[in-house]
């Protein structure tokens, strides 16, 4: 992958974690995670730390895309939250 690309993939990367954390955040409430949703949400906050640290073409974009993937897809299954109650 030459190096534009690289970067382009970088950025597209960060942008789909941050869809899984807004994701996240309109499907687990905050205040009473479960262990599990609490590392969740911890190796996401981890994943993106390390998206800015980490040079693009360190990156195996193969592994972060499936973990994504399988993050969107387990809550996604979930119900939304309701936040007016």
């Amino acid at each position: 992958m030459n190096k534009i690309d690289m970067i382009h993939e970088h950025y597209v990367l960060r942008s789909g974690l941050n869809s899984l954390r807004m994701l996240m955040f309109k499907k687990i409430p905050l205040e009473s995670l479960t262990p599990e949703q609490d590392a969740d949400a911890q190796a996401v906050a981890n994943k993106n730390k390390n998206y800015r640290t980490t040079e693009p073409d360190d990156i195996d974009y193969d592994a972060e895309w499936a973990f994504i993937n399988d993050m969107k897809a387990k809550y996604s299954a979930l119900p939304d939250i309701d936040y007016d109650k």
